[in-house]
């Protein structure tokens, strides 16, 4: 008997061995598993980012779209600009009854007095031909400024008609 108890306690020994063993095994397989999904987990997130950085580098390599896209940008700040300068534009703007008011005050302001209203006239007129550009003709110098002043105390070349050589003669003061 002392032979058969040696058996079942090494029978019983090798099935804690392999139950052990399986126990083992299926925990390595399972931590294998779970690494396993943490390691897809990583690649799909470094898919994503690839997948980002390649159309990252795909729009700068795409210079007309991004140009375009440049405009598209610019023309909408300034249609919302313009669109808020019209509407306030509109707001100030009077209407066409303010304006017929206006107009009918201005007539009965130059009925009661003339003389005001000929003199607005010239200062508007005077103003209008300053701010007015000039003509070649008034650009041009006159006949009499064409001629460069004379300078006192500068001795002048006068040609006499007897032998045809200049002879110098002083100006008086």
């Amino acid at each position: 008997m002392s032979m058969g108890n040696g058996e079942d306690l090494r029978e019983r020994s090798t099935v804690q061995l392999v139950k052990d063993l399986t126990h083992q095994a299926s925990t390595l397989v399972h931590q294998e598993a779970e690494r396993s999904d943490e390691l897809k987990q990583e690649i799909g997130q470094t898919r994503e980012q690839l997948s980002e950085t390649a159309d990252a580098l795909a729009y700068k390599a795409d210079v007309p779209t991004r140009t375009k896209d440049w405009i598209g940008e610019k023309k909408d700040a300034v249609v919302s600009t313009v669109t808020g300068a019209t509407s306030k534009v509109g707001d100030v703007t009077p209407d066409g009854q303010q304006v017929t008011q206006s107009m009918g005050r201005m007539k009965r302001v130059a009925e009661r007095n003339p003389l005001g209203l000929a003199i607005g006239g010239a200062a508007v007129g005077f103003i209008a031909g300053l701010l007015a550009p000039s003509t070649r003709m008034e650009d041009e110098p006159t006949r009499s400024s064409r001629r460069p002043p004379r300078r006192a105390g500068r001795p002048s070349i006068v040609v006499s008609r007897s032998c045809r050589t200049p002879a110098r003669r002083r100006s008086r003061l």
